[in-house]
């Protein structure tokens, strides 16, 4: 019985250098929807806490940021009031929430995807 298909190689070099890229945009691209999760959520007064808020690569690792001297304080004092909108845990709890995460996977996935031209 013959077998009846499509031979070929596969390019293992450049499938694993697509997928590096694919992730390190990818990884960017999710860093980037959990900022603008979290940035709904930053206390509001002058504007200073939200439009400090960024994504720092360093390669295909990144993070997001609040650069204020009074980020951290407003992160993780669950006491304070915010009479302009906003809450404390304003960057865990979207990176803690399962549809936030979902939508930063998905993102990811997609980001690989098309670097693997699918």
């Amino acid at each position: 019985m013959s077998s009846n298909g499509i031979r070929g190689r596969i390019r293992w070099d450049l499938a694993k250098s697509a997928v590096r890229s694919g992730s390190a945009a990818g990884n960017r691209r999710a860093l980037e929807i959990l900022l603008e999760h979290s940035r709904k959520l930053v206390p509001k007064d002058t504007g200073k806490l939200t439009h400090s808020g960024r994504v720092e690569m360093n390669g295909d690792q990144g993070r997001v940021v609040y650069e204020t001297e009074y980020a951290i304080i407003q992160h993780e004092r669950t006491d304070f009031a915010h009479p302009r909108g906003g809450q404390a845990k304003y960057l865990e709890d979207p990176a803690n929430d399962s549809m936030v995460q979902r939508e930063m996977v998905n993102a990811l996935g997609e980001q690989i995807r098309q670097a693997l031209g699918n």
